[in-house]
């Protein structure tokens, strides 16, 4: 992507400058379809049929996830067309993903915008960790977890991440499960990438 002059209006960015970061985003993911065969588990037969979910509209929704259901999700998305594909669809569609593709496409979109604002001339980086609940499912050792004396558990994920502050942008993230997390391991491991 071109480098982009932001637009000030009122002490905010203009609306041109949201407009342009969505296009960026929204190239990236069709320069990533056009080529998936470093993005997909099995290049060779993964998302090679014309489906209602393709690489591109399957990343799109994934992106576009917030707080409902994931059924409620996909009929927003799909403007509550009566084709809307499954839940079960999306399911095996998400399967046929690489876990390579979400960590490369932050990576190029971050890439296409270069970091205008530095503190005393350096990066400001913070590194911080959160835990998130994911679906149950007692046969996920990695993070299924269950409290002392209790009869039902949970399963969690561990999310880090590096932030730079000054320009509001995440630069790096790490997924473990519950089991895994190191929080020193991963800021270690940003420091090697960056």
């Amino acid at each position: 992507a071109q480098p982009f002059e932001y637009i000030l209006f009122g002490g905010l960015l203009h609306m041109k400058f949201a407009s342009h970061v969505k296009s960026v985003l929204l190239e990236l993911i069709d320069d990533i379809s056009a080529n998936p065969a470093n993005y997909v588990v099995n290049p060779c037969k993964d998302f090679i049929r014309n489906r209602k979910l393709t690489l591109s509209t399957t990343i799109k929704l994934i992106l576009s996830l917030s707080n409902k259901s994931t059924q409620d999700e996909m009929l927003d998305f799909f403007e509550h067309d009566i084709e809307t594909p499954s839940l079960s669809a999306l399911i095996q569609q998400r399967e046929k993903i690489s876990e390579t593709l979400f960590p490369t496409l932050l990576s190029q979109f971050n890439n296409s915008f270069r970091p205008t604002k530095f503190y005393k001339g350096y990066r400001l980086l913070a590194c911080d960790g959160s835990d998130i609940n994911i679906f149950h499912n007692p046969n996920d050792s990695s993070t299924y977890y269950k409290n002392p004396g209790t009869e039902k558990g949970f399963n969690e994920l561990h999310i880090d991440a590096l932030y730079d502050l000054c320009n509001r942008t995440y630069l790096d993230i790490n997924i473990d499960g519950r089991h895994n997390q190191n929080e020193q391991r991963a800021m270690v491991n940003f420091i090697s990438k960056h």
